[in-house]
């Protein structure tokens, strides 16, 4: 037996399409909501001799959905368009930030640093000050060109980059 299926519905029902997708879509956020306690960022606890490890974590969640529907028709067109829509997505982030230790000695918390971000934002900070570096050296070249010797007040124009030659 075969369905047809029209603006997203089997049997063309458009309102029916909208009231599955919004029902999912409710399940998916009662789903993430449930899941957003404290076990989310906190791990199992961990028994290593006489210490107890628990991990730390950061998490991040994002969720997005989009709806649509109706009818209309364009200038020109003659028939009327049918219309409907959807569509959801999301995503979770996890990152460990920390491991807390129970021991005899107390509780103190051990930063799990994580070198691969640090470098990355070296880098960024360093290609970004190359490329600044470079404008501003094109700006006192084409500035000392058209004046012998650029004003204090050119200058500062230029560092602030509001002079244009």
């Amino acid at each position: 037996m075969s369905e047809r299926f029209e603006a997203g519905a089997p049997g063309g029902n458009a309102s029916l399409a909208a009231d599955n997708t919004l029902d999912k879509v409710g399940d998916l956020l009662q789903q993430l909501v449930a899941s957003g306690g404290a076990n989310a960022a906190f791990g199992e606890p961990r028994t290593v001799g006489d210490r107890t490890i628990i991990p730390a974590a950061e998490v991040m969640r994002g969720f997005g959905f989009g709806m649509g529907s109706g009818e209309g028709r364009t200038p020109g067109e003659e028939q009327a368009g049918g219309g409907s829509g959807g569509g959801a997505g999301g995503g979770t982030r996890t990152r460990p930030v920390a491991a807390i230790v129970v021991g005899p000695e107390g509780v103190h918390v051990e930063p799990i640093i994580d070198m691969t971000q640090i470098w990355m934002a070296a880098v960024t900070a360093g290609v970004f000050s190359f490329l600044w570096m470079r404008r501003i050296g094109r700006k006192v070249v084409i500035a000392s060109a058209a004046e012998k010797e650029p004003s204090p007040r050119r200058m500062a124009q230029l560092l602030r980059g509001r002079w244009k030659p």
